[in-house]
């Protein structure tokens, strides 16, 4: 993820561009689960669990950028924002929890078809935590002052 690169100024929209990764894998993985749902899955189950982990790793950064750097920061700069915050804090429980199952599913069931409704279920709350956040991102993005947007860049730049 680009994060730590990004300069002061593009840490927003640095946030933003993981997500654009993000949606990626999503798109990577919906692919293969759609071939598990016609029943003509041509990739091996290896290939689909070496996605999701991927996934997994890059969306628990995110959250961790957002939930240790963004989330404190807006905590205390934008205290009208509490409400949204707390909907992304447990919109990225819910996903978290469905992305780690989908992990565990496919390491120990030989029935793949197990993982098609977990992945939509997943895929429904991804599309909507995307959704939310990109309009808080949106929110904030002018409302932050350069030093808050270096604050916030030099804090997830350690991550």
């Amino acid at each position: 993820m680009s994060v730590a690169s990004a300069p002061p100024a593009d840490s927003i929209r640095a946030l933003e561009h993981d997500h654009a990764q993000l949606t990626l894998h999503v798109l990577q993985i919906g692919a293969l689960i759609a071939e598990i749902e016609r029943g003509e899955l041509t990739h091996p189950a290896a290939e689909l669990g070496d996605r999701l982990v991927l996934l997994r790793d890059d969306l628990f950064l995110h959250f961790v950028r957002e939930e240790e750097g963004l989330f404190p920061l807006l905590h205390r700069v934008a205290p009208d924002l509490a409400q949204p915050v707390a909907d992304l804090i447990a919109m990225h429980d819910e996903i978290c929890g469905a992305v780690a199952r989908m992990v565990h599913l496919v390491g120990t069931t030989p029935h793949l078809p197990v993982l098609v409704p977990v992945f939509r279920r997943f895929e429904a709350a991804y599309a909507k935590h995307a959704a939310v956040e990109l309009e808080l991102l949106q929110r904030i993005g002018a409302r932050l002052t350069v030093a808050q947007r270096r604050e916030l860049h030099d804090w997830i730049r350690g991550l």
